[in-house]
């Protein structure tokens, strides 16, 4: 009988470590309209995250596209995110459908009045370092008014930070891309790292701002990377940097000189 309790209590005990270590995308955004910080460690992240389903919003109707208006989503909590994997999307970016209230992808559909456009403006710091990403990431014209850090992570699908905007420090280093991933006119107007990060498909960095202390050293670029019309900072480190079988610079600028490779 008594090992037969002691059984119990050892299964009991493992559910509980398990349950413990699953935690839903669902509670992480009620937690959030609670007004919680949100710190997470070595977890597993079920559903869709979607950080512009938040109640905190604001509508703007003024944009240069059509009739279509967009919903702003605060977020003025910190948002810590360590060693947890994320089964479903990350969102940060999404176009709803207004008679069906589901998401959709295509971009015209806004320009035509038919969606609703909800974005994310994150109010305090956001780490999601040593993370894993097994589906699309997604933080279009998403704003980072405070550091932001993915160091460390790993994302499996498209990833995008397109007309993201980075106030503060930005952190990708050692970040692994498998997938395609744009930071086409992302904004960063502090310090970025991408120091030893792995794109393996490609990365298009096409009009990106960059700060003065701009760290790209020892970056692998297997695959097509384009950086059209960027410009470099001069003080940006680049040593031991692997541009990639056949780079894009076509009208950058490192500094106030024409790109030389």
């Amino acid at each position: 009988m008594r090992t037969i309790t002691l059984l119990l209590i050892l299964l009991f005990s493992t559910f509980s470590l398990q349950a413990q270590n699953t935690v839903s995308a669902e509670s992480i955004i009620e937690q959030i309209d609670a007004g919680e910080a949100i710190s997470i460690e070595n977890a597993t992240i079920r559903g869709i995250l979607d950080l512009t389903a938040v109640k905190n919003q604001q509508t703007d109707y003024s944009n240069d596209y059509g009739n279509g208006y967009s919903i702003r989503s605060y977020i003025v909590q910190p948002i810590r995110f360590v060693n947890c994997r994320f089964e479903g999307k990350v969102l940060g970016y999404v176009n709803i459908d207004k008679e069906t209230g589901e998401p959709v992808f295509n971009a015209n559909n806004w320009m035509n009045n038919r969606t609703i456009l909800r974005n994310v403006d994150f109010g305090e710091a956001v780490l999601f370092e040593n993370c894993t990403f097994e589906k699309d990431v997604n933080f279009k014209y998403t704003t980072f008014n405070e550091n932001a850090s993915f160091a460390g992570s790993k994302f499996e699908k498209d990833t995008g930070f397109k007309y993201t905007e980075f106030d503060e420090d930005a952190d990708f280093s050692r970040v692994v891309f498998d997938d395609k991933v744009t930071f086409k006119y992302t904004e960063f107007d502090e310090a970025v790292s991408f120091a030893s990060a792995l794109f393996e498909e490609e990365a298009t960095f096409k009009y990106t701002e960059f700060s003065r202390d701009t760290d790209m050293s020892r970056a692998v670029f297997k695959d097509d990377a384009s950086f059209k019309y960027v410009e470099f900072p001069s003080e940006m480190k680049m040593e031991g940097t692997d541009w990639g079988p056949d780079p894009d610079f076509k009208y950058a600028k490192i500094g106030k000189r024409d790109f030389r490779g």
